[in-house]
């Protein structure tokens, strides 16, 4: 699950039901709002509001604030997340695996579950696809995941070819 996922499920899981409420802040998602991961949003203009004492009271309903502050370097956006340690778990290892569209030899080894020395084999046998680079093997990603799929379809009509011959 992506991290946009999680977000847009864990607001509708907890959608508060049809009452009146004041007016947030496009800026600022409410804590109560979603329960994990929890989301809370704050632009650096309203840092530096909050950090600045005013003589006002603070009951007046805050103004609706763009969530990206243009500056001089960019746009500022501070983002923070309560997350489970589950939920970082899948969150780091979601980034690691979709982070590179090659993967080394160690890498295709613990994907595919097979010791070095038969990856090897197998790519120098052309059986699966791989490519040689300074020297050392690389394993795209996609083509890869697609060869799994292939050999486990081949597999399933072989092993029904031979119970029908048998029948």
């Amino acid at each position: 699950m992506h991290l946009i996922d999680a977000i847009r499920m864990a607001a509708q899981q907890n959608q508060p039901a049809a009452t009146p409420q004041e007016p947030q802040s496009e800026a600022v998602v409410d804590a109560t709002q979603a329960s994990q991961p929890e989301v809370v949003m704050e632009t650096a203009h309203q840092q530096t509001q909050a950090a600045t004492p005013t003589s006002q009271p603070t009951t007046q309903a805050p103004e609706p604030v763009n969530p990206a502050v243009v500056g001089g370097a960019g746009s500022v956006v501070r983002l923070e997340l309560f997350l489970s340690p589950e939920q970082m778990h899948q969150l780091l290892r979601g980034i690691l695996q979709g982070a590179h569209s090659v993967m080394t030899l160690r890498e295709a080894s613990q994907f595919l579950r097979i010791k070095h020395e038969t990856l090897i084999r197998m790519a120098e046998e052309g059986q699966i696809p791989a490519f040689l680079v300074d020297g050392r093997w690389k394993f795209p990603r996609q083509a890869v995941e697609e060869w799994v799929t292939l050999q486990t379809v081949a597999r399933r009509r072989n092993s029904q070819e031979e119970d029908e011959d048998v029948a």
